[in-house]
């Protein structure tokens, strides 16, 4: 088997990585009609994405096999409200891997390398994004010792 390794993400890596990411959003559009993509949404994804790179709250891990692009996971340095402890946290804010990899691992190794880096920032608490409606990506990290802590509402105005 081959090995899966993770990197920080550069420009270079950004088509391959918003391919997966609308991929992963297609599937989430299925199973929740709020979620809606415009036309161009990946060109929009590289250039924003594009901005991310550059910005030093921010890290984009690319996931690879090969050379092949086989995820990727973006984490933010989040202040907490002041007054409260911790005063910062990791915030993933994505993640996808790829669906047709023959074998798994990517999710593992993304997982690893970002809290390898937060653990070298001082950063002890990781809060995850994870869509509601995905029972995969909701499984991956309750297996990964996730709990729920705060329930994000969605009101049509």
């Amino acid at each position: 088997m081959d090995q899966v390794t993770a990197r920080l993400a550069t420009s270079d890596d950004l088509t391959d990585l918003a391919d997966l990411w609308y991929e992963n959003r297609v599937l989430q559009q299925q199973s929740d009609s709020r979620l809606a993509l415009t036309f161009g949404a990946k060109i929009k994804w590289i250039e924003e994405a594009s901005r991310w790179l550059m910005n030093p709250r921010c890290a984009i891990w690319a996931a690879l096999r090969q050379g092949n692009r086989q995820g990727y996971l973006i984490l933010w340095l989040q202040d907490m409200p002041p007054g409260v402890v911790p005063a910062r946290v990791g915030y993933v804010s994505d993640m996808a891997v790829d669906l047709h990899s023959p074998s798994g691992g990517a999710g593992q190794i993304l997982l690893s390398t970002a809290r390898d880096w937060l653990t070298q920032q001082g950063i002890e608490n990781m809060m995850i994004a994870v869509p509601h409606r995905q029972p995969v990506q909701q499984a991956f990290w309750r297996g990964q010792g996730a709990r729920t802590w705060m329930d994000l509402m969605w009101l049509k105005l």
